[in-house]
Formats: structure tokens, sequence, C-alpha cells
């Protein structure tokens, strides 16, 4: 039609493959996003012209862009927001009138028309693309075609160039602007939901996703685990003191609390908004709070997993093994052909189990799980990956010729699954079979050479067996595999120290706890190579960062006490060795002696 080609048996024919194709992208496009008028025919009219003309706005002047659009209420048109859509929908019917014989003109307009169509709204119903900016993108290649074909019209003059070199700086330094803000909005998920709640300020999504993101920033987690000792402490019956410190913390709690409870507010039935608001009631040791919103969040869609396990949870948390095993169950019921869901259950009951052994409930529970995810893997198509899941379940339970059997049908199946051959090898290791975990984990590395753990376990059983040098050839061969593996960095620094290399060591412990500075033991172990080195201060600075990740290790407190003594520091050799005596710790008594001797001229000072 564009260029004038009349129609014939041949043209027909040669788009027919393109015309086959066309109808199942269509197809598609439909059943995804096409709707069917709402509350009545004219409302359905007045939503379809607005999002006709929102597309052709957000074109012409893309200022205002978020990921989520309201549609304006009340629809009607006395308002503006429909008004205007539909005489711009006249206009632009008595331009096609017009401009008919302008084939560019009617090709542009055809061309958005055709592309946009099956993503045109005719309803209200709430979800959360009823327009999306994305859906220009193909349709707005009708315009700039009109654009570009306009401008060849025009006289090629001095005048027309010297107006284009301006368009283009505009255009350009515009867009570029604009470019470079969007990126700040995009710049993470905060950013773009606090500019979303700019521009729709009761926009549910936004808020509820706010208030993960925000969940997320390390002031807010630190906020959440105070307010949950403020909490614990509310509930023995003791007095709470609330500092300045304590009311920063609250505020941010309550903070995120009214996120999620205006988000509920605006849609009463948005179900996720529930969950994560029980979430973070949990999250804080609200307990009965909690409950409540996951069970609303239930009462909306009875089927949604998350809020059923985290039920479980909750009641595990406070010892309600009934309530517990119920919400389980109620999980695994719902999701039965869903193997991830029993792997989660079933790691739940072991998790509830290291805490409460031999708790039957949980007991019975477990294997009725255990049972039913067997029955539901023998009854699919062998796959690795289910035999490797049931495998990793029975050695969690302890079960370890269960778990070894399911990694042996996993191997049956794909006998290079590196991460089968890894679990297997640990197994061994745990087992006292170091010849086979050896023969095991070299089979791992062979099949992924950057699988730095099996060179560690490697290098650990020759440290075992006292082949300092193989082992430390292993660990460095971890560090070359993966250079931010913390574990392989201490246990070179480890054969480094033990082998009086005590400078060496020390490097290698900091870089461990850079890597990761939450392991009580690097700390430790940095402490004792300072303190062979003389390094009195550093050592002591180092046990104080282990205690301070773990308070009840008592070994670094016993060494504080001992070296603190030595720096003649005896109010804090005192104090660090009762902390270890509370641990269990009993000393020498020549040393409990000389102890004794500053804790009496303690007391006779305090005493005066």
């Amino acid at each position: 039609w564009f260029h004038g080609r009349k129609i014939r048996r041949e043209t027909i024919f040669e788009k027919v493959p393109l015309v086959l194709v066309i109808i199942g992208i269509t197809w598609i496009s439909y059943v995804s996003h096409a709707r069917i008028p709402g509350n009545s025919i004219v409302e359905g009219f007045l939503v379809w012209a607005w999002t006709f003309i929102f597309y052709l706005r957000q074109f012409v002047f893309p200022f205002i862009l978020v990921p989520v659009y309201q549609l304006p209420k009340p629809i009607i048109i006395s308002s503006l927001d429909y008004f205007l859509p539909v005489m711009t929908i006249g206009f632009l019917l008595l331009a096609i009138i017009r401009f008919r014989r302008h084939r560019w003109f009617i090709f542009s307009i055809a061309f958005y028309l055709f592309s946009i169509f099956f993503l045109l709204r005719y309803d209200d119903l709430k979800d959360t693309t009823m327009v999306a900016d994305r859906f220009m993108y193909l349709p707005s290649l009708g315009f700039c075609f009109l654009v570009g074909a306009g401008w060849t019209r025009l006289a090629n003059t001095r005048l027309k160039r010297i107006f284009g070199i301006i368009i283009i700086v505009f255009l350009g330094s515009t867009l570029s602007i604009k470019t470079y803000q969007q990126c700040q909005i995009w710049r993470n998920s905060t950013s773009l939901w606090e500019h979303q709640l700019k521009i729709f300020p009761s926009e549910p999504i936004a808020l509820n996703n706010l208030a993960v993101a925000l969940q997320k920033e390390e002031k807010y987690k630190v906020a959440l685990e105070e307010f949950h000792k403020i909490t614990m402490i509310s509930a023995k019956g003791l007095e709470v003191d609330l500092s300045d410190w304590a009311h920063t913390v609250v505020k941010d709690v309550g903070y995120l609390v009214s996120l999620y409870q205006k988000a509920i507010k605006v849609d009463p039935d948005f179900t996720d908004a529930h969950y994560n608001l029980g979430k973070l009631y949990a999250d804080v040791g609200m307990i009965p709070e909690a409950v409540t919103a996951y069970k609303k969040a239930l009462s909306l869609d009875h089927k949604y997993k998350d809020a059923h396990f985290s039920l479980g949870d909750l009641y595990r948390s406070v010892g309600d093994y009934e309530q517990a095993v119920l919400a389980y169950g109620q999980t695994v019921a719902l999701n039965s052909k869903d193997e991830d869901v029993y792997f989660e259950v079933i790691s739940a009951y072991n998790e509830a189990l290291e805490k409460t052994p031999g708790n039957a409930m949980y007991l019975e529970a477990r294997q009725r799980v255990m049972d039913d995810l067997t029955r539901l893997i023998s009854s699919r198509p062998a796959r690795v990956t289910s035999f490797f899941n049931l495998g990793y379940s029975y050695s969690q339970m302890g079960d370890f010729l269960r778990a070894i059997s399911a990694y042996q049908m996993a191997l049956d199946i794909n006998p290079n699954h590196s991460k089968t051959l890894y679990n297997l090898g640990n197994i061994y290791r745990d087992q006292g079979r170091l010849g086979a975990a050896l023969e095991v984990y070299q089979k791992v590395v062979q099949i992924d050479p950057r699988k730095s753990d099996a060179f560690i376990n490697m290098g650990a059983i020759h440290k075992r067996h006292g082949d300092q040098e193989r082992a430390k050839e292993n660990f460095q061969k971890a560090i070359k595999a993966d250079s931010h593996n913390a574990k392989a960095y201490f246990n070179l620094g480890y054969i480094e120290e033990s082998s009086g290399n005590l400078r060496p060591a020390v490097g290698l412990y900091l870089k461990s706890i850079e890597l990761n500075p939450k392991n009580k033991e690097f700390y430790y172990n940095l402490g004792n190579t300072y303190a062979r080195l003389g390094k009195n201060p550093e050592a002591i600075s180092s046990y104080l960062e282990a205690v301070d990740v773990d308070s009840s290790y008592m070994d670094a407190w016993v060494n504080l006490s001992i070296l603190s003594f030595k720096e003649g520091n005896f109010d804090n050799a005192v104090k660090y060795y009762d902390e270890a005596f509370f641990l269990g710790y009993v000393a020498p008594q020549g040393y409990l002696n000389a102890l004794d001797s500053y804790r009496k001229k303690e007391e006779a000072i305090t005493f005066d």
C-alpha cells in the first residue's frame, strides 16, 4: 500500500509466511495484555482513550517517567484527564481525514496504532502494567518516520541546516540530561521507589517495595536488630532505657512499618504488603502482630507458600510445635509437586531438631515429608538435582548411608556433577575415610578448577597427615582458584604460623579478616601470632575483636586476661578472667592467687 503496489495474487501469497508469524505474535500479545471493558462501555472507551493518548504524550513530552503509573480517578468524561484525550483523538481523526492522501502521515499513524493496539486497556483492573513506557519503544518508530519525512520536504537551504543543527543540539542536550537523571533514579531500588512516591505518593507497590529495599540497607538492618533487643527486654518485664539511640531505632522501624501500613490502607487486598509487614514484625520479635499479618495474607491468598512457611518458622521460634508442624504441612500440601518446597521444609525441621533434639513431633513430621518427597522423586524421570538435594537433606539429618546412596544415584546420571562429588567427599572426610575423600576432591578440581573449597579440604587432609608442603601447595591453589576465599588465606596463614614464619602469617590472617570480618577464629589466630611476636597490644586488640564477634569465646577471654596481666593492666586481667570463669574456665592455682591479690586490693579500695 505504501509503495502503491496493486493487490494481486502474488502480492498476497508473498505475505502469507509473515501473516502466519504475525498471527502467533499477535495472539501472545492479546492473551498477555488485552482486556474487556470494565464497568461499562463508556468507561471502557475513556480508559482506552487515556491509554492511547498516554503513549503519544510520553513520546512528545517524556518528562514524567516512573515504573508504575496510576489511572486517574474518577473515570468520567467531565474530568480533564479523560476529556482531553477524547478531544485529541477527535482532532486526530479529523487530521486523518484531512491528510488521507499523505502516505507518510497515514503510514505513521497506522504503524503506531497497529503496534500498540493490543497493549491498550479497556478496564481499570488493578495490575502493575496498566501502561508502561517500554510499550512505546516500537510504536514510536512510526512518528520518527513522520518527522523524518517532514524534514526532507523542507527546502535544502542554509536556514534549514542551521535550524537542523539547533534542533540536534537541543534534543541531544535535553535527552542527555534526562538520561543522566534517569540513571540517578534507577541507581538502586531505594532511589527508584522514592522517585515513584514523589510523583504518586499513594502507590501501594512503591510503598511496599521501598520498605523492602530499605530493610536491606545497613542502617535499617542495625535498627531491626536493636529493636529486637528492646522487644526482648520488654518481654522479660524489664524497664527499657529509651536513650537517643533507642529513639532513633524506634523511629526507623516505625517508618518501615508505616510504609507497609500505608500500602495496605490504599489497597487492603495487597497480599505482599501484609506478608512483608508480618515478616518485619517477626524480625523485631513482635510475634502476635506477625501472626496476625501472616494470617491476613493467607485469608487473601490461602496458597501463599511463603506465608505458610514463615508462619511455621514463627511458631517454631516460640516453641509451639503443633502449630509449626501444621503450618509446614500446609506449605507442602499446597505445593505437593514442587520438590524445592519439600527441601525447604525438611531443612526447617533439621534446624528445629538441632535446638530440640529428639522432639517426637518434629521427627515424625520430617519423616512424613521425606517419605512424600522420595515418592515424588521416584514417580518422575531421574534428575541429578533431585538426588543431589535428597542427599543433602539426608546429610543434614545425619543419615550418611542414605546420603551417600542418593549422591551415587546423582552420579549415575551425571558422573561429572561437581557439587555432588564435593558433598560426597565431605561425607567421606567426616567419616574418617580420608583417602576416599582425597580421591573425590581430586575429581572435583579436575572438573571445576575454580572449586576453591575442594583445594582447602585437600590441604586440610594433607595437614592432618603431617604433610605441610602438600597442604601449603593446596591452600595456594585455593587462593589461585578464588582470590576472595577468606578460608584459603587463613589456612595458609596457619601453615606459616606453624612453620614459625610469623610475619607472613600475620599478613595472611589480616587478608582473611579483610575478606570475612565476622570470623572469630581469624582474629584469635592473629592474636596468637602477635603474642608470639611480642606485640601484646596488637594481640589484645585482636582477641577483643574475637569476643566482639562471639562473646562466649572462652579461649580469647583467657588470653586477654593473661596478656593484660603481663602488660600490668591488672583490672582488665581480673575482668577478662571473670568472663572466662563464667564460661567454665578454671585457671591454675598460681594464676588465681596472683589475680586474687589485685582483686582484694580493688575490694578494699571500694570499701573505703
